[in-house]
């Protein structure tokens, strides 16, 4: 597993519009989503670690909840992003301190 920092992203999904969206990015290599901010500065607000490698994402109709396909662990996470605490089953979302 590489150093957290999305350096090998795959897939992007995008919760909302405007100033408030938030992108969703699959990283393959570090295992986990990256979360960010798309105000009018891009910023890296959270990591959501998961099993295998995240690759293709969906989110529900009402965008609150973040369906990803993942290799080598053949499963697909059902993450609640409905909140600023998601969660990923039980693991919380990791809080980075990158500007």
């Amino acid at each position: 597993m590489g150093t957290p920092g999305g350096e090998y992203p795959f897939w992007v999904v995008i919760q909302g519009n405007g100033p408030n969206a938030t992108a969703y990015v699959s990283s393959i290599r570090d295992r986990e989503i990256d979360v960010v901010s798309l105000g009018s500065t891009l910023k890296v607000t959270g990591r959501i670690p998961v099993v295998g490698e995240p690759n293709k994402m969906t989110m529900n109709k009402a965008q609150t909840r973040l369906y990803v396909a993942e290799d080598l662990s053949d499963t697909i996470d059902d993450i609640d992003i409905s909140s600023t605490s998601a969660k990923n089953g039980t693991a919380p979302i990791l809080e980075t301190s990158r500007s």
